[in-house]
């Protein structure tokens, strides 16, 4: 199995990436984030940041999304940014991964959500 994710920044544990493409292959669930460099069939696009996460996420996710709903957001680079600040981020990215999640800002309320982007 082989899949790959294009967001506007994607979150894992080596760090948070710019425009880059997640790719998930086998069935061991290995990720490999690289650089967007041109649109592809097989790719799906997330808006906002994307995250790989394990089965611990779903006990932390309505905590993290909380503490990010504290403040208000000029733009999505400062919605990555502290994200990648959160306190329980590492421990929800290492692997085995179980899902992706993308964290978008919705414009009408000035909130950040979850949203299910695939069961690994």
């Amino acid at each position: 199995m082989h899949r790959s994710f294009l967001a506007h920044y994607i979150c894992t544990e080596q760090g948070v990436f710019e425009q880059s493409i997640l790719r998930i292959e086998g069935t061991a669930r290995q990720i490999s984030v690289s650089p967007y460099e041109k649109e592809t069939s097989d790719t799906r696009f997330c808006d906002g940041v994307l995250l790989a996460a394990n089965s611990l996420f779903q006990t932390k996710k309505q905590e993290i999304l909380d503490a990010l709903n504290e403040r208000e957001y000029d733009s999505l680079h400062d919605v990555a940014h502290a994200l990648s600040m959160s306190p329980y981020l590492s421990e929800v990215l290492i692997p085995p991964l179980t899902s992706l999640y993308s964290l978008y800002f919705d414009a009408r309320t000035h909130r950040l959500y979850w949203q299910v982007v695939a069961l690994l």
